[in-house]
């Protein structure tokens, strides 16, 4: 069977502006990074509040579509345009920050994106939905992780560290 990596997240919001501090994103980015190289995974999902509208040209979009280039991955609204994710209750501004970026392979089983945009809902954010097919879900073959033992002197016993000195000096 296929395993997805599903990963959930809320990016810093985009100031809008070129010279801001860039590190709360770049950790963020960071982190998803160690996620996406450190678990066993086939396929790569990562969706939420984004923050980032791909129709901005800002150094905050700049950073998150190099990221999206970096780990090869798609936008479901590229296939499934949407008007608005983000209607700002205070101007009636509207934006597409709210995102599903997933790895090339899933492209295929994918069925069905969008956004709901109901009367009932309180927040500016609309739902976004995704429906996958999850028997065409393809199983990358990797070769399997090389682990390289480490000394942890925390745990050696006494004459364990005896025998490596013992080893050393020989």
């Amino acid at each position: 069977s296929s395993t997805v990596l599903w990963i959930n997240a809320y990016l810093p919001c985009d100031p809008g502006i070129d010279d801001f501090d860039e590190t709360e994103l770049r950790q963020t980015l960071t982190g998803i990074s160690w996620l996406i190289q450190n678990t066993g995974h086939d396929n790569i999902v990562l969706s939420g509040d984004i923050n980032a509208d791909f129709s901005r040209s800002t150094r905050f979009t700049d950073i998150v579509k190099e990221y999206i280039a970096t780990h090869q991955l798609i936008s479901a609204w590229h296939s499934s345009p949407i008007d608005y994710t983000f209607k700002a209750p205070c101007n009636e501004s509207s934006s597409v920050i709210d995102h599903f970026l997933y790895n090339k392979a899933m492209s295929s089983c994918i069925s069905k994106t969008g956004v709901l945009h109901q009367g009932d809902n309180l927040s500016g954010h609309s739902p976004i939905y995704m429906e996958i097919v999850t028997q065409k879900l393809e199983k990358k073959v990797c070769p399997a992780r090389i682990f390289h033992p480490r000394q942890s002197w925390k745990r050696a016993s006494e004459s364990q560290k005896q025998c490596y000195k013992n080893d050393l000096e020989n």
